[in-house]
């Protein structure tokens, strides 16, 4: 009789030098033939010869897995006598059903162990190479940061210069034409100048929306001066802006995926609970 239970199997022989059957267990995947003989041995000493033959009449070797011999038709010969052992037909195919799904099982946690482990060592060694990549992109980044402020700061300088000048000519404006309403003329012949005067602002400012596809406001006036100034000057110093731009972004990505690798659900750590 042979029965499969909790993942082992069970084959009950017929014992020669006594008229009893004994169980012997077997695991299914790691037990061999050639176990499965020398516990038959062991258990009766009147046995001097034993083996598992195909039905085509050839010995099974010692080394092969029991499970490959049981899920098919096959005959135990002890002492050149055939024992038969009942219940084979359905064991087989019980058998084969939970030793596929107990293969299955063992190689998805093998495949999931091999995968943790490369995976862990893949994130160190990729870790490092981004630490070492964002300290040298760092290092280059000093002496560009330290000339981008100065240019910076002497830009500011030159465009707040501009602005408290453009506040000059305006009260320039203002009083020349305060003088010329009321000491030179009157308001009769100052009142179209000062029409025109407001009009060709409006004009300039249109012209401004023109030239630079932006509304006429101080503060975007002033970043755009700024800059223009600071590219100027950079030209002058030359300081390569794209080079600087391009190295910004580097870092920018270099930290990007330096935090995404980081992160607790990448390396399958639990997150962090707040206290």
């Amino acid at each position: 009789m042979a029965t499969f239970d909790q993942g082992l199997v069970r084959i009950s022989v017929p014992l020669i030098s006594r008229e009893e059957s004994c169980v012997f267990t077997l695991k299914p995947i790691s037990s061999t033939v050639g176990d499965f003989l020398d516990a038959l041995k062991a258990e009766d000493r009147g046995i001097e010869t034993a083996g598992i033959y195909t039905e085509a009449g050839e010995r099974v070797a010692a080394s092969t897995p029991i499970h490959s011999v049981l899920n098919r038709e096959f005959d135990l010969r002890v002492n050149d006598k055939k024992v038969d052992i009942e219940g084979l037909e359905g064991f087989q195919l019980k058998l084969n059903s939970d030793v596929d799904d107990r293969l299955d099982e063992v190689k998805r946690l093998i495949a999931q162990l091999y995968t943790t482990l490369n995976i862990t060592d893949h994130q160190t060694c990729q870790e490092q190479l981004l630490l070492t990549q964002l300290e040298s992109l760092r290092s280059e980044m000093v002496p560009l940061e330290a000339q981008k402020a100065d240019l910076a700061a002497k830009s500011h300088n030159k465009t707040k210069k501009l602005t408290w000048m453009g506040l000059g000519l305006m009260g320039i404006q203002f009083g020349f034409l305060a003088r010329l309403t009321w000491w030179e003329y009157s308001w009769d012949v100052m009142e179209p100048v000062t029409y025109f005067v407001t009009y060709g602002t409006i004009v300039g400012m249109y012209a401004y929306y023109c030239v630079t596809q932006q509304e006429y406001e101080f503060s975007k006036i002033y970043n755009r001066q700024f800059l223009k100034t600071f590219y100027v000057s950079a030209k002058k110093k030359t300081f390569d802006v794209e080079a600087y731009n391009k190295l910004c972004d580097d870092i920018k990505q270099v930290e990007s995926d330096l935090l995404r690798l980081q992160d607790p659900l990448q390396k399958n750590l639990p997150l962090s609970q707040p206290k």
